[in-house]
């Protein structure tokens, strides 16, 4: 089941990110996705899942490089998630653990 919050850490080229990817599904059933780091609130679009897999897409502004597409596509096995983003030919790991009510990581 993918539904809940997960903790989740970035690999990126300019060091490690931490925030939050929270998987939900909609009033009319449609499946949510929205990315927290560092406060802001991005959802995302085009969120789909199948089982435990999940693809998304997205724009995340830059300072310096404008708005970024990525995709991103991932798994949850049990309370762990695995993913990666792409945006050109740059390609990031994340990874992270489902967050309990109390807000600690599983």
């Amino acid at each position: 089941m993918l539904e809940g919050t997960y903790v989740v850490s970035a690999q990126t080229p300019v060091g490690s990110r931490r925030g939050e990817v929270t998987f939900s599904h909609g009033v009319n059933g449609a499946f949510r996705a929205v990315l927290n780091v560092r406060g802001l609130n991005i959802a995302l679009s085009g969120a789909r899942a199948e089982c435990d897999f999940f693809e998304l897409s997205g724009t995340i502004s830059h300072v310096l490089m404008g708005k970024v597409p990525f995709t991103c596509t991932g798994s949850v096995e049990g309370d762990r998630l695995t993913a990666t983003a792409r945006s050109g030919s740059v390609s990031i790991s994340l990874s992270g653990m489902r967050k309990e009510l109390s807000g600690r990581t599983a």
